[in-house]
């Protein structure tokens, strides 16, 4: 009683070891003004016991000097009571060390309000076992600057349940350091909404464990700009349930650098709409894994676009599955550049229905090796507009199985054909051009068509098949258009040349069984036709052995590709020129032999100008042991079964002789051909009037 008489002053004097000696009761008994009325060192004497005993409405009274006086160890003491009553004026007045000392059940015993008068400085030295024994609501109530204030260790010490309770504003302020060291519990726990508010540098802090930790939920809310700026490893690191959860927007708005970073499995794993939704730059920094990760699904649904935008390396890494995937529109879209890129496997699992599509531009950039590696389907498959925009080199990269493929159609469309040509003069293999040069059947087709030519100092390499007399069509060349024993055409001339090496020693010489068969056709008038005297046998030229290992050749000759060079001997021991001529056609002037046959008059009549010139030239032997007039009358002997033409031979006895002027023979009628000696059914073949000249004296017959 005679404490609570004191006056303010009177408990000023009180010295410290006075104050001590309080009691409980008589701290008790103090009122509110008295305590308010010590002095710091007077609080500072205080003992634990007696602030216990300090009443909560008496605390409240306390000065922020008192409180600031306060020990570690009277801190400490205070009840949860004590702590509750605090003000927020002696919150911050707590020293950083007191506040650092406060055990959790104080820190819990605090409201939001008191938390929230925190300072900066007094929020960074709590300690993780504080930080995580504020209450949720009280943690909600935290100011943005409370929040950054938090130590590392103490944001990691938050519990899910203080994560879900903080607001997006709180979130968003988070450092970037703050954000590397939440827990991958902390980072799934937080709230969509949340996770929206986060900085474009903060998700970019984010680490692989975190970005790992995400939701698929997590990832659908995420924004284009979020998502941008997740790091190359953290989209490296995602899982493909959360690659999946990428909208087509997000998908859009990945950098090159980021879809790069996907592994194989997060390409295989995209939906439809998220691969449509691809960027042409996007596909263009894919790498050969990831194209051939690319499942068929996807690359029956890429645009054709995209498809545009590989490189040729990427094109490359494509499986065969993949490219049997492809639509009609993807084989239109491949430019020429990506054709070149495509492998051999990969041509070969082209559809006949893509080969159908597919332009001549395309065609045209076909390398020999891709031709080769089209099957027999794929090469019967291609259009005829196509063949013809193969180049010769590309012709001659087509097989002998391949050739045998093709159909007639086909066959014509070729912009070139092939006869070995062999150099009788020595000054080279020398040809026509198409536009110089002659009809002739050559791809054996029932066509003749105006194309390139031997000249007329060189040879055509020929076997006189079916014993005419004459060479009829390619099929008596040694080319494309010859049959080989197999039945398939020989694609090359020396290809058919092997066909005869019946020793396999690599040469065509007297040691094998058909070399005494073989002829050299010099077309002296380049006409076509085969002329009395034009077939030479090899042994009148000396020709004693054809070498068949021929060498790739790139030299044109008046159009004219020798596209396979080797040589023949002679039985000097030297050697001349060779070649596989593939001649271009003149595909504008075609002929197609008539199938009907001829009537007896017309074939009496050509009998009739055979026989006519074979007088004329005399007794002479031909080359090949035939005697002219056996050699045409066989050719006669043919009329029936071809149609009939005028030509210049027909219309020449021999060189220097005037059919149509008489024959110097008395024994051989003249036979006048006239109108209605032609059934229309019979078509005539042009005549080419430059022909209808004496060969020696140079005179127009007509």
């Amino acid at each position: 009683a005679d404490l609570i008489g004191l006056n303010t002053a009177d408990i000023r004097a009180l010295g410290t070891s006075q104050v001590a000696a309080l009691i409980t009761e008589q701290i008790v008994a103090l009122n509110s003004n008295q305590l308010s009325a010590l002095t710091t060192s007077q609080i500072g004497a205080l003992t634990t016991t007696q602030i216990v005993a300090i009443e909560t409405a008496d605390v409240k009274n306390l000065s922020t000097a008192q409180i600031a006086a306060l020990s570690t160890a009277q801190v400490t003491a205070l009840i949860t009571e004590q702590v509750a009553a605090l003000t927020t004026a002696e919150v911050r007045a707590l020293t950083t060390t007191n506040v650092a000392i406060m055990s959790t059940v104080q820190i819990v015993a605090m409201d939001s309000a008191q938390l929230t008068a925190l300072s900066t400085s007094q929020i960074a030295v709590l300690t993780t076992a504080q930080v995580a024994a504020i209450e949720t609501a009280d943690l909600a109530g935290l100011n943005t600057a409370s929040i950054r204030a938090l130590t590392t260790a103490g944001i990691a010490a938050l519990t899910t349940d203080q994560v879900v309770a903080m607001n997006s504003s709180q979130l968003s302020a988070l450092s970037t350091s703050q954000i590397q060291v939440m827990t991958t519990s902390q980072i799934a726990a937080m709230e969509t909404a949340d996770l929206k508010a986060l900085g474009t540098s903060q998700i970019a802090a984010f680490t692989t464990a975190q970005v790992v930790a995400l939701t698929t939920t997590q990832i659908d809310a995420m924004t284009t700009a979020e998502v941008r700026a997740l790091t190359t490893d953290g989209i490296h690191a995602m899982s493909t349930d959360q690659i999946a959860a990428f909208t087509t927007s997000v998908m859009i708005a990945l950098s090159t650098s980021q879809i790069a970073a996907f592994t194989t499995a997060h390409i295989a794993a995209l939906a439809t709409d998220q691969f449509v939704a691809m960027t042409t730059a996007q596909f263009a920094s894919l790498s050969t894994t990831h194209i051939a990760a690319l499942t068929t699904t996807e690359i029956s649904v890429i645009e054709t676009a995209d498809l545009q935008a590989l490189n040729t390396v990427q094109i490359g890494a494509l499986t065969t599955d993949d490219i049997a995937a492809f639509t009609t529109a993807h084989m239109v879209a491949l430019t020429t550049t990506q054709i070149h890129g495509l492998t051999t496997d990969q041509i070969h699992a082209f559809t006949t229905t893509d080969l159908v599509v597919m332009t001549t531009a395309q065609f045209h950039e076909f390398t020999t090796t891709q031709i080769q590696a089209l099957s027999t389907d794929q090469i019967s498959s291609i259009t005829t507009t196509d063949m013809a925009a193969l180049t010769m080199t590309q012709a001659l990269a087509i097989t002998s199985t391949q050739f045998a493929a093709l159909t007639t159609e086909q066959t014509n469309a070729l912009s070139s054909v092939s006869p070995m040509v062999l150099d009788l003069n020595g000054d080279g293999v020398h040809t026509l051009s198409a536009a110089h040069g002659t009809h002739f059947d050559l791809n054996a087709t029932g066509q003749h068509t105006a194309a390139g030519w031997v000249s007329a100092t060189d040879g055509l390499l020929v076997m006189d098949r079916n014993h005419d007399g004459i060479i009829n069509n390619g099929t008596e060349l040694f080319g494309s258009a010859t049959i080989l024993s197999n039945g398939q055409r020989a694609g090359t001339g020396y290809n058919a040349m092997l066909d005869l090496d019946s020793n396999h020693d690599g040469k065509l010489s007297a040691a094998d069984a058909h070399f005494k068969d073989l002829r050299v056709w010099v077309d002296a008038n380049s006409d076509g036709l085969t002329n009395a005297g034009e077939l030479k046998t090899l042994a009148s030229l000396g020709i004693i052995e054809l070498d068949l290992t021929a060498k790739s050749g790139t030299e044109m000759d008046n159009g004219n590709l020798l596209g396979l060079v080797s040589s023949y001997k002679t039985s000097d021991g030297a050697n001349h020129a060779m070649a596989d001529v593939w001649f271009a056609k003149d595909t504008s002037s075609t002929t197609t032999a008539a199938t009907t046959t001829a009537t007896a008059d017309d074939a009496a009549h050509h009998t009739t100008v055979q026989q006519a010139a074979a007088a004329t030239a005399g007794d002479q032997p031909a080359e090949d042991g035939k005697d002219k007039t056996a050699q045409h009358t066989a050719a006669a002997g043919t009329a029936a079964e071809h149609p009939l033409g005028v030509s210049a031979h027909d219309l020449l006895s021999d060189r220097g002789h005037d059919l149509l002027a008489g024959h110097a023979d008395p024994a051989a009628s003249q036979t006048t051909l006239t109108a209605a000696d032609v059934h229309h059914e019979y078509p005539l073949v042009s005549v080419d009037h430059t022909q209808l000249v004496d060969d020696k004296q140079n005179n127009l017959l007509i």
